[in-house]
């Protein structure tokens, strides 16, 4: 896929402005610093907030007591922060943009605006971000190890946004499809039963053709590469929220459907799975 191109007001300097560059690519060093410092103010308690003693002190480590609270109005940012923000989000595409983020600790700096941030744009951007950042190999590696970031990820699987969860699904996958990552994740999603059923809620409830493309292929990625987890995850529940995701994607064939049928394929290989298929197929 071809690059992103860089901001439009940077296009005029690229000369002027090479030592600025990150890498051999066109993006600026400068411009992305702003960027960020403005992500990190958007999620700031307002100076009203604090007078009217509104923010709760709590400790931010605590991922459930951000990610997704309901006592919580959302909130938006304004057009051209929100136009910036997706142009970090391109920008992240490219290898380089993504290892330059790593070493100035983008991982620490999104996980902490995700924890806090009202805003469901801000959020799904930033989750998208990470997203990318972890098509290198080195940084999924680096993700994995970071706990906080983990049990964060799980939480948003909660999520009511649609864009939101898109993006986390996309996230899980692609870490899922690192063989180097992939056993950590793995084992994370072992000790967290939640997770199993977040997926099938998303998957019973859910009328978004790209999410349920994610979360599918997540779910067949996972179950073909973990034994244990096919089996434990081989009950009728699941069967249950994949047919009913099925009727939202539609019998046609395409990838999406392959998938929901490879999904089967796995679950038939254990007795379980097959007791809890033989109730909807025989």
């Amino acid at each position: 896929d071809r690059n992103p191109s860089p901001p439009p007001e940077l296009q005029a300097n690229i000369e002027a402005s090479s030592g600025d560059c990150i890498g051999q690519t066109a993006f600026s060093k400068h411009w992305l610093f702003t960027t960020l410092m403005k992500l990190i103010k958007e999620v700031e308690p307002k100076e009203s907030e604090i007078k009217n003693g509104s923010c709760d002190g709590n400790d931010s480590s605590s991922a459930s007591n951000d990610v997704n609270n309901e006592d919580n109005d959302d909130e938006e940012v304004d057009e051209e922060t929100q136009n910036e923000l997706c142009k970090l989000w391109d920008m992240s595409m490219n290898g380089e943009v993504a290892t330059f983020l790593h070493e100035y600790k983008a991982i620490d700096i999104l996980t902490g605006v995700i924890e806090k941030s009202k805003a469901p744009r801000v959020t799904e951007i930033c989750v998208g971000i990470l997203g990318n950042m972890c098509c290198d190999s080195n940084i999924c590696k680096a993700m994995v190890q970071n706990e906080k970031l983990v049990k964060m990820i799980f939480m948003l699987l909660k999520d009511s946004d649609p864009p939101t969860l898109t993006e986390t699904t996309r996230l899980l996958y692609t870490c899922l499809s690192n063989k180097e990552a992939a056993k950590t994740w793995v084992e994370y999603i072992r000790a967290d039963e939640e997770v199993r059923v977040d997926l099938q809620f998303i998957l019973q409830s859910s009328t978004n053709s790209d999410l349920l493309k994610n979360t599918t292929e997540f779910i067949d990625v996972l179950l073909d590469y973990d034994e244990i987890l096919c089996k434990n995850w081989a009950e009728e529940d699941l069967v249950i929220s994949l047919l009913e995701a099925i009727k939202q994607v539609g019998y046609s064939h395409s990838e999406t459907l392959e998938a929901y049928l490879h999904i089967f394929q796995l679950l038939s290989t254990n007795e379980s799975g097959v007791e809890a298929l033989g109730k909807y197929f025989l």
